[in-house]
């Protein structure tokens, strides 16, 4: 099922081309979120996080964009699914292009869910083994941290990966600093310590791994936010890959290097066990 402004059709072939043409030709954002037992996981914070991107991105946000909205039109596309764990794709087009001297297009929206596993049942893949992405460097400012805007870049980055036969790799900022993968953020376990980029250098902005971290310190593991190159990758004890739609991957391999992964397991699965 497909939502589009309120009204659900049952596949892409039923949607009237005048109204399918703008996401094809005005599509300005885009955003995932994980529904699982008939609610979003971290609802407040996804809304949030939505509104905060279509601001900074300088759309025109109808007035009827509220939570309950939102919460209304996700229940409504998902009143004929039978599983209890989607990820939910929210997109959002211009109903007209943007005109020299003349800004006036209204947002409208879209909906659509594919089922996935519950973070609850804990079958998070490992990463057999990452590769490194080195033919372009990300973005290190504001708008790096909006995941819409890295998405071709991303593609290229995944498309390497697959010809070194990897389903991952990890990518750079302009400094040559390390700013996640294209999976998702990336975290380190080094000795005790928790590990991961400072948002100022272009970490894409995602819901869950802000609410991860916040568990970390509220139970008292040692943590820190740190820039690293490369190299230091190397240096870790562990490594791990967080997205919204996979939760947890732990990385196995890269280069020559292996990695254990029994630490971040441990830690993640307790803040399922405490949100979910």
């Amino acid at each position: 099922m497909i939502n589009f402004n309120g009204k659900v059709y049952e596949d892409y072939n039923s949607i009237p081309s005048a109204i399918l043409k703008y996401f094809y030709l005005n599509l300005v954002f885009e955003y995932q979120l994980r529904w699982e037992n008939g609610q979003s996981v971290f609802v407040e914070n996804h809304y949030f996080k939505i509104m905060s991107q279509l601001r900074r991105l300088r759309l025109n946000i109808p007035m009827f964009y509220t939570l309950d909205f939102f919460i209304d039109e996700i229940n409504k596309t998902l009143v004929n699914y039978n599983s209890n764990s989607y990820i939910v794709t929210l997109k959002f087009a211009n109903d007209s292009e943007v005109k020299f001297n003349s800004y006036n297009p209204k947002l409208i929206l879209s909906i659509s869910a594919n089922e996935t596993d519950a973070l609850k049942l804990k079958k998070f893949k490992t990463i057999n083994q990452i590769s490194f992405f080195n033919d372009y460097n990300f973005t290190d400012q504001e708008f790096g941290t909006i995941p819409f805007l890295q998405k071709d870049l991303k593609r290229i980055a995944s498309i390497d990966a697959f010809e070194n036969g990897c389903v991952d790799s990890i990518i750079l900022n302009k400094q040559k600093l390390v700013i996640g993968s294209v999976l998702g953020n990336i975290f380190l376990f080094k000795g005790n310590k928790i590990i991961t980029p400072s948002m100022n250098i272009g970490v894409e902005s995602i819901v869950i791994s802000d609410m991860f971290i916040d568990f970390i310190k509220k139970n008292d593991y040692e943590f820190a936010y740190e820039n690293f190159g490369i190299f230091e990758l190397q240096t870790a004890d562990e490594i791990s890959i967080l997205s919204t739609k996979n939760g947890i991957n732990p990385v196995l391999k890269f280069r020559k290097k292996t990695y254990a992964n029994e630490n971040i397991l441990k830690i993640f699965n307790s803040f399922i066990d405490e949100v979910i």
